[in-house]
């Protein structure tokens, strides 16, 4: 006796990962084609699964139990992340702004122009903004899954931090433009009480906007335990088996591709 989503499940998983195995395989093969000179060029054997299809006769032994099903909705966390991001750009320039000027680090007004400006000029200040919100949204393409609880939805709020963290330092603090600024014994203490400070910033930011919420959702559904065995279903009369047809097409999906405007590689800061 099992679970008919069990084995369904089990089914399409062994065909994908048929289908993967099948890539790798030909993968391997192109370092050996590329080894020697004749076969250079040669197109790898390679093979696509196309249209599958299967019948699978089962009969209905238990349906008196519910079950809970629940997954992550990651389009409502993406979303969430989209608002994250674009108020974490904003806390992250606001805070860094604050410490540099009031810090009282003696250096010419070019080094510590680029913050004055953004204080100073709202163009340059939604310029740096947009710049900065496409980079820390951009950042989580990649294992989005790292950043959730599995167990009860809630936001991994260390995770998020340390993502968020990355990309300011990779695209601000770290940016070669802000070298003069942050070089000396003075300098160096100044970039790690912004560090400090803008890291403080983000944590509570990602703290408040997570607190509380979930995106865990649940539903109870009917369990279905199935005889699926020839020699199980020959003891049933025809009339309690059922018979399950499905179609089995192997789509090609592409991996997320981040952003890859130009603009987002670097800001100028002079």
């Amino acid at each position: 006796m099992a679970q008919l989503k069990s084995i369904i499940g089990s089914i399409l998983r062994d065909i994908i990962y048929a289908q993967h195995e099948a890539n790798l395989y030909a993968v391997s093969l192109g370092e050996s084609y590329g080894k020697d000179g004749k076969a250079r060029g040669f197109d790898l054997p390679n093979i696509m699964f196309s249209d599958i299809e299967m019948e699978l006769r089962y009969a209905v032994s238990r349906s008196d139990d519910e079950e809970e099903q629940a997954n992550i909705s990651y389009s409502k966390f993406r979303k969430y992340l989209g608002t994250l991001c674009a108020e974490v750009a904003r806390t992250a320039i606001n805070q860094g702004i604050s410490t540099v000027l009031y810090s009282g680090i003696e250096r010419d007004e070019d080094d510590k122009a680029f913050f004055l400006h953004l204080k100073q000029d709202k163009e340059l200040y939604s310029r740096f903004h947009v710049f900065l919100f496409k980079n820390l949204k951009n950042s989580f393409d990649s294992e989005l899954y790292t950043m959730i609880n599995g167990t009860d939805g809630k936001v991994n709020e260390q995770n998020v931090t340390d993502r968020l963290m990355t990309v300011i330092r990779s695209k601000f603090l770290n940016d070669t433009d802000l070298t003069p600024l942050f070089s000396g014994t003075d300098g160096k203490s100044l970039y790690k009480q912004c560090d400090e400070d803008i890291l403080k910033a983000v944590s509570s930011a990602v703290h408040t906007q997570s607190d509380g919420k979930t995106f865990r959702k649940s539903k109870l559904y009917p369990r279905l335990d199935v005889e699926v065995s020839s020699s199980e279903l020959e003891k049933l009369p025809s009339s309690a088996i059922q018979t399950f047809r499905f179609k089995f097409r192997p789509a090609e999906t592409p991996p997320t591709l981040m952003d890859t405007e130009d603009d987002l590689d670097d800001f100028d800061m002079k």
